[in-house]
């Protein structure tokens, strides 16, 4: 039995009145783009599912979703809020619990999407959206500027110049990096404020499109008690509560910055370059080249000698670069830097490319140091903490925007990784012009020649190694025998 209009417009309404004011004004937002920013358990789900809903009904057959970090999540904090909706409001809708995807009454669609589902972006390509929502924007392993400009903006473009709702839901990410970060940044994080609209940043250009809207869980008339009894005893467990990044991000929506996450701990106040860079005619450089093939071609240039730190002059990355078009990049850093100590060090991985670089383009490419990647990180992060790397204009530096963003992904068996689907492109680079430029810490240590009795120390050592390894295999092979 269909819905009168009267009908669908006067439920609508309850639905939209159901919502408490801060929820509201978002929803009201005439802004396409809406970021909302919150702390736990404010609501922020809520209300473009509500909004969806009621919007559904107002325009019959139109098309929403709603992506959020897993599948489970989007069964368990979701699905459950639609069907909330539904039994409260006598909506009558068709659940089909298999594909996650809610049907109302005037054929309009709810689809819920998990961000760990593989090529579930996919779908959404050709589809028209009247609204989609993005939850947890925070805290995506990869920057989603890609899911927004690529799959959810297109999708969203409407006949006669009209365009679909976009929301981007969250509390603060565990790293301050990302395109929800970019939105959110730059108002403080201690005030309720609605339709703020974000200055554009170098690595996030569009941000003036957006709107945001920021409450905390105060303002929520089912949880604003137990929120703010919750806190008072954190206070009183914890004087010192407000210096945990957990208390920060979870319950005062602030953007803290937690090292253990962190691949790389670039320390801004450490490891910036004082001033502005100028050759020295001691200096030394190395060159650290990172070639990509699927993804980004990399060069990480480095000055050392006589300075206390190895410095990164610039950094540079670039996707799709011909041999030809890195042999020129390379020709120009040269000519800005001359100085009769150049060395420009390749990723081992591939070497048949250095013969090139030197017979073709004339440019003495060797083959870098091989070595475990981790612990190779280790090292580099001691560096870091120590401010024996300093790089010259972090804020301009691709290098920095890496490892800002780049997180240890950790295995069932306690291993790390690096994330996957995180560029680390000029890390690599650097990496490469660390191993090279490794002694600059340290010095170089001297060969000596040994004496003849320190040559019998060491001989008579070594046959009394051989001995007991000997004697070790042989109480091996003996037990074998049993």
């Amino acid at each position: 039995m269909s819905w009168s209009r009267q009908r669908r417009l006067d439920t609508a309404r309850a639905i939209l009145a159901s919502l408490w004011a801060e929820q509201r004004a978002a929803v009201a937002d005439p802004c396409p783009f809406k970021a909302l920013f919150t702390t736990r358990r404010a609501g922020k789900t809520w209300t473009p599912l509500t909004d969806f809903a009621a919007d559904g009904l107002i325009h019959p057959r139109s098309m929403y979703c709603h992506v959020a970090l897993t599948h489970n999540n989007s069964e368990i904090i979701a699905w459950p809020i639609l069907k909330d909706l539904d039994r409260r409001f006598g909506l009558g809708g068709r659940f089909q619990e298999q594909k996650l995807r809610y049907t109302l009454p005037t054929g309009s669609t709810i689809q819920l999407y998990g961000g760990d589902r593989p090529g579930w972006s996919q779908r959404l390509y050709g589809t028209k959206l009247k609204g989609a929502a993005v939850d947890e924007a925070g805290f995506y392993s990869v920057d989603i500027n890609d899911l927004v400009t690529d799959v959810l903006n297109p999708a969203l473009l409407m006949p006669y110049g009209k365009r679909g709702t976009l929301y981007l839901m969250s509390i603060p990410g565990k790293m301050p990096s990302g395109l929800f970060y970019e939105l959110t940044n730059q108002f403080p994080w201690d005030e309720t404020y609605a339709a703020r609209v974000p200055k554009p940043t170098s690595l996030c250009p569009t941000a003036g499109r957006w709107s945001v809207h920021s409450w905390t869980t105060e303002a929520n008339p089912y949880m604003s008690e137990q929120f703010v009894q919750e806190m008072d005893e954190w206070r009183a467990a914890d004087p010192d509560c407000e210096k945990d990044p957990r208390f920060l991000r979870n319950y005062l929506k602030a953007w803290v910055y937690e090292r253990g996450e962190q691949v790389y701990l670039f320390d801004a106040e450490k490891n910036t370059f004082p001033g502005e860079f100028t050759p020295r005619s001691d200096d030394s450089y190395v060159l650290g080249v990172d070639f990509g093939w699927h993804d980004a071609t990399a060069t990480s240039l480095n000055a050392y000698g006589s300075r206390s730190a190895l410095v990164e002059v610039e950094s540079w990355k670039k996707p799709g670069v011909l041999l030809g078009d890195l042999a020129d990049h390379i020709r120009g850093l040269m000519d800005r830097y001359p100085s009769g100590d150049w060395a420009i060090v390749g990723d081992p991985a591939h070497r048949q490319l250095f013969e090139e670089f030197r017979r073709v383009h004339d440019i003495p490419m060797m083959e870098g140091e091989k070595s475990k990647k981790f612990d190779q990180i280790k090292i580099i992060n001691s560096a870091f903490r120590q401010s024996q790397i300093l790089v010259v204009d972090p804020k301009t530096s691709p290098h920095v925007e890496e490892m800002r963003k780049l997180r240890w992904h950790v295995k069932a068996d306690g291993s790390k990784t690096e994330q996957q689907g995180q560029a680390n492109d000029c890390c690599d680079a650097h990496m490469l012009a660390f191993r090279h430029a490794r002694h600059y810490l340290r010095g170089e240590e001297e060969h000596t020649v040994p004496t003849p009795d320190e040559q019998r120390l060491a001989d008579k050592k070594r046959l009394i190694e051989a001995d007991i390894d000997r004697m070790m295999r042989d109480k091996l092979n003996s037990w074998n025998d049993f």
